[in-house]
Formats: structure tokens, sequence, C-alpha cells
């Protein structure tokens, strides 16, 4: 991911880059042709955050990490004007699977500096300052937004071609795994439910350990 980056945050050079990107943002009407753009940006500010991290630059990530919320919140409303159509379906995709790799990113990046300040490493301030619970916020939103427009893609495949919305959905369901993204979206919830299974296993052995040591559970009921 850190090859990706370009100019970092602790350049001088950096907020030059971030009024380029909005330049270009400014000229640029078509929705598709915006939200590929914002993908691209929102790749790069994934791999300075992560290029700050290797560098311990904390005060860069979090400015990086501000950056790209705001960067999120555009792709989102850049994702929802773009119009319904089959022919815009790739596009669609095209986000849904960088939002999966970002999201993972975030995760990982968040359990890393968690580590940290158990070992006492960091402090709960430093990470806090970061804003991880709105930046993940902010790609699950975009992701929400993706899913909306293709539900509508899907109605609107329904009423073109004059088949039903079984069918319809068939027709994308197949293109998402053409190109990839269903073996992805698949793989996002079997990791899921994973954890959700050692969770639940390592909150059974806790509450075993209490009952054998004689500690009462309070019952909420």
């Amino acid at each position: 991911t850190s090859d990706q980056a370009g100019i970092t945050p602790d350049s001088f050079l950096y907020n030059l880059e971030l009024a380029y990107e909005n330049f270009q943002l400014a000229v640029t009407v078509d929705p598709v042709a915006e939200a590929e753009l914002l993908s691209s940006n929102l790749q790069e500010r994934h791999s300075e955050m992560e290029v700050m991290l290797q560098q311990e630059n904390y005060d860069a990530m979090a400015a990086v990490s501000e950056a790209a919320q705001e960067t999120y919140a555009d792709l989102h409303d850049a994702v929802q004007a773009i119009p319904a159509t089959e022919e815009n379906l790739q596009t669609i995709h095209d986000v849904e699977e960088q939002l999966i790799y970002q999201e993972d990113h975030i995760e990982e990046i968040h359990e890393e500096l968690q580590s940290q300040v158990q070992t006492g490493e960091l402090t709960s301030e430093t990470v806090e300052q970061i804003s991880f619970t709105a930046l993940e916020g902010a790609a699950v939103g975009v992701q929400a937004e993706c899913e909306n427009t293709e539900d509508n893609i899907v109605d609107a495949i329904s009423e073109e071609q004059g088949i039903t919305a079984i069918e319809a959905q068939l027709i994308v369901e197949q293109q998402a795994e053409e190109t990839g993204l269903l073996d992805l979206q698949e793989a996002e919830i079997k990791e899921e439910l994973n954890t959700l299974g050692q969770t639940i296993e390592q909150t059974e052995a806790r509450l075993g350990e209490l009952t054998q040591a004689g500690t009462e559970i309070p019952n909420k009921n």
C-alpha cells in the first residue's frame, strides 16, 4: 500500500497536492469520472497513512485521516449522483472493491495501534486523535450508498429489459463474479463470521472461569 503514496503529509508540498486534487474535482462534471477520481485519491490517502505509520508520525496520520473522511464524503455524493444504468455498474463494483481493501486497512492499522497502547508504547489519546471510528463510519456510508445505487440499477435493468427483479439481480451478481468482487465479499463475510465465533468462544470461556471461581454473574433480565 505504501508504494502508492506520492507526496506525504510531512512534505511542505502536501497542501499543494491536495489543492491540485480539489482543482481536478472542480473541473470534473461527470459523476462517474468524479467517483473514479475520488476512489484513486482515497487509495493515495491510505498509502500516506501507511507511510506515516512506518515513520511513527501520528500527528500526520491524524491529518490524513481527516482528509480521507472528507474524500469519503465527496465519494458518497458522487456515487449518489451516478445514473442507475447497467453501463455504470462496473464503476460501482470498482468502488466497492476498493472499499473492501480500505476498510480492512483501517481495521489493521487501528488494531496495530491499539496493541501498542496495551503495551504502553502509545497513549490512547494519540490513537483517538486519528479518529478511526469516524473514518470507518465514512467508508461504511459510501458502501451503503453503493448498495443503494446497485439496487436502483437492478430496478432499471428489470424495467428496460422487461425481466423480473430476480433475473436482473442475477445479471448484476454475474458481473460481480466476473470481476472478482463477489469472491471478495464472500471472503469478507466469512472473516466476520469467524471473528464473531472467536468472540463468542472467548466470552463463553470467560464465563466458565467466573463460574468456577464462584463469581456471581449479574442477570440483566
